[in-house]
């Protein structure tokens, strides 16, 4: 059990709303602000934060100086201001919270002094950086200054994510929702593009971001969250630089993460570079192939391919499929013995499938050579029980 002194203390540690609004409203002010009255400071964080905060080196405090004697002290007052901002910075630094506004304190201060090349290395180099929709243009505008600092001094950037603040990529950046613009980042090495949930993304936008990744000399990673991708990437798009320089790219649209064959421009369920699934992947696989798994006339044509995809992983890996439900999604059988659905979407045969249910609007009539070709489908699949 935690006694009262600390969990006080971890209450003053976590709970600083009250000083990040105050300080923030007065970095982004015209004229900024650095010097607060005590007691009115004091008054609007409580005595025992302000104490606390006080003691640990984050809030400095200084007499006012008479004019006669601020030529005399100036330089004594810059050093002292210096060693604030370093405490500032460092303490923000250490907290996931207080990152964001460490970038704007960083800022502060001047570029070309050693100190601050530092504080940049120490923030982009390890752990993540990431430009927030929900973020305001000027604290948006600030990180993408310290990766600019970090670009010209050549100091790599290990993570880029942008949460849902992506627009759109040409080869030469990418622009955000909010105008403003990425630019190439030869050094970064993970580019980490998250979505809005269910988010559709068309083929050309798909390959815009490829085009721009191209340029990322360093980039070791790309991955896509929460988003619907095409199933496939054309292999004439992906190019010998690509594939030298060992590029992973991943897309986890909802549960499952994907990896992308360069090879083949498909994408195989991710379990850590290797053929075999994960322990984890497959006892969820196995979980929801347990139950019965709906195309349906009214999905969308990306979450078909998502839905395909993890089937026909599961058949790849011997995983029983109990029933597959065709809801006025069946359209014909190709010459290889594929279902294709109404989305033009193609259903492999599915080896481990124990039962099809193919349900077909009321006005549609089953050929004699429909239901020939769905038997010869059936015969493939070493598992299956009843065709409905």
């Amino acid at each position: 059990m935690k006694d009262e002194n600390v969990q006080k203390f971890e209450l003053l540690e976590n709970d600083h709303k009250a000083l990040d609004k105050i300080a923030f409203e007065a970095l982004s002010r015209k004229k900024q602000k650095i010097v607060w009255d005590k007691e009115k400071l004091r008054n609007q964080l409580g005595c025992e934060f302000y104490d606390r905060y006080f003691r640990i080196g984050i809030l400095v405090e200084e007499e006012v100086l008479d004019i006669a004697d601020e030529v005399s002290d100036e330089s004594h007052i810059q050093y002292k201001k210096e060693i604030a901002a370093e405490k500032v910075i460092q303490y923000l630094q250490s907290k996931d919270d207080g990152k964001k506004f460490a970038v704007l304190c960083m800022l502060e201060q001047e570029e070309k002094t050693e100190n601050f090349i530092k504080r940049v290395s120490d923030l982009v180099s390890s752990g993540v950086t990431s430009i927030g929709s929900d973020e305001s243009k000027l604290l948006q505008r600030s990180t993408l200054q310290i990766l600019g600092v970090a670009s010209k001094h050549k100091i790599p950037v290990s993570c880029l994510v942008l949460d849902k603040s992506f627009a759109n990529a040409d080869q030469n950046e990418i622009t955000l929702k909010s105008g403003l613009r990425v630019p190439i980042m030869l050094l970064l090495e993970k580019l980490e593009i998250r979505m809005e949930k269910g988010r559709e993304v068309t083929q050309e936008e798909l390959l815009s971001v490829w085009r721009y990744v191209q340029q990322c000399q360093k980039l070791k990673r790309l991955s896509f969250n929460h988003c619907f991708l095409p199933a496939s990437i054309p292999v004439e798009h992906i190019s010998s630089v690509i594939k030298s320089k060992h590029l992973k790219v991943f897309w986890k649209p909802l549960d499952y993460e994907f990896a992308l064959d360069i090879e083949s421009g498909k994408w195989k369920i991710n379990s850590e570079g290797t053929s075999k699934l994960s322990t984890e992947d497959s006892q969820s696989l196995h979980t929801l192939m347990s139950t019965t798994v709906t195309l349906s006339k009214d999905d969308s044509k990306h979450f078909q391919g998502y839905m395909i995809e993890l089937l026909h992983n599961a058949s790849c890996h011997k995983i029983p499929i109990y029933c597959v439900n065709l809801a006025n999604a069946f359209k014909e059988l190709d010459g290889d013995g594929n279902i294709i659905l109404c989305s033009g979407h193609s259903l492999p045969i599915l080896t481990s499938l124990e039962i099809l249910d193919i349900q077909t609007e009321k006005c549609r009539k089953i050929s004699q050579n429909e239901v020939n070709a769905t038997l010869e489908y059936i015969q493939y699949c070493s598992r299956f029980k009843q065709l409905m």
